[in-house]
């Protein structure tokens, strides 16, 4: 009896001498995936004319089909001197992203390159988030002027919307990509009024 007591202390002994953190483990979460940036062109040299109206439905509007990436690409559409995108997703679906209702209601025309956030999912690329540069003719008094907003949009089927409008400054694309990355949790801009 007295050498289980004696045991039965060490055993004690042993499991006070572990530090806290050890006693108390707890199993590690699995790591979050990690967002990788992949550029595509937006240069209408690279992108190729398509047919059909644009989202509005004006019969005059013009399309042009972009790369992308992992089996995603973009259509630019510009109506009256106004530009936006939709997502194309590998099924053939196209999602509007309507950048004329939740960027910038002004004359707008869009940067060069779209960023994608993509991540990793059992080994293969998949997008979480876009980011794509837009530039807005808002100042009355100065019709060329832009203002280059970052427009950040979800890819989380089956929802497909801007989440976030980032304005210019020198931490914008930092700022972006952080917004991309938490893009999934995030509700839907609201239309501009």
């Amino acid at each position: 009896m007295k050498l289980l007591l004696n045991l039965a202390l060490l055993g004690l002994a042993v499991l006070l001498a572990l530090p806290v953190s050890a006693r108390a483990a707890k199993p590690a979460a699995p790591p979050a995936a990690r967002a990788e940036s992949v550029y595509t062109s937006l240069a209408p040299g690279d992108c190729k004319r398509g047919e059909g109206p644009g989202i509005e439905g004006d019969p005059d509007s013009i399309r042009e089909n972009c790369p992308g990436t992992a089996d995603h690409r973009l259509v630019v559409i510009n109506e009256d001197q106004k530009m936006s995108v939709s997502i194309v997703t590998p099924d053939g679906k196209e999602h509007p992203l309507s950048f004329w209702s939740v960027i910038t209601r002004r004359f707008s025309s869009l940067g060069e390159k779209a960023e994608w956030r993509v991540v990793q999912v059992d080994g293969k690329p998949v997008p979480a988030a876009v980011i794509v540069p837009v530039n807005a003719y808002e100042d009355a008094n100065n019709p060329y002027k832009e203002t280059p907003y970052l427009a950040v949009a979800k890819i989380a089927p089956p929802e497909f919307c801007v989440t976030d409008r980032i304005p210019p400054g020198p931490k914008a694309a930092a700022a972006a990509r952080k917004a991309a990355d938490e893009a999934a949790a995030k509700a839907c801009l609201k239309k501009l009024p």
